[in-house]
């Protein structure tokens, strides 16, 4: 039997970073090529939600690899009106299976009160080609929101 590990099979990227709360902004993410992958899950870890705060996911995708290029996804919205009791140190997911554009990112939507935003993450998932190497890349452009380290161990020990 092979062994399953989700550093071998999928590809992580930060699509947003940690951003302060203080303002109701739309976040955009880096632009993802899925090319030799089956779908991608969108994670975004939210901080301190202030009372009746908006916070949504918004997959966006499009032919070529352009943030101007990206259409927003209407019908594949995650999120809600929150409270401070419900949210604060939680996470929202979106995914997205067999997108049917080349290219995908995500807009992070905070509206009406404050929110925190720990970061936002993507796991590509289904590769066609095993194993995957996790990107290194660096810096807010395409190419960044690499990983700086991952290990994979088998039957770990005290």
């Amino acid at each position: 039997m092979a062994l399953k590990s989700l550093l071998r099979e999928c590809a992580i990227t930060e699509m947003i970073p940690y951003t302060a709360a203080g303002t109701t902004t739309i976040l955009s993410g880096r632009v993802l090529d899925m090319a030799g992958y089956e779908g991608v899950a969108f994670i975004a870890a939210i901080g301190t939600v202030t009372a009746g705060g908006v916070i949504q996911i918004r997959p966006r995708h499009g032919a070529v690899q352009s943030t101007t290029a990206m259409v927003t996804m209407t019908s594949y919205v995650s999120g809600t009106t929150l409270s401070t009791t419900n949210m604060t140190r939680k996470c929202i997911v979106n995914d997205l299976y067999r997108p049917t554009k080349r290219y995908v990112s995500v807009n992070l939507h905070r509206a009406t009160a404050n929110a925190l935003v720990e970061g936002v993450i993507a796991v590509q998932y289904g590769a066609k080609k095993k194993p995957v190497s996790q990107s290194t890349g660096t810096g807010t452009g395409v190419s960044g929101g690499g990983v700086i380290d991952s290990d994979f161990y088998t039957a770990p020990t005290t």
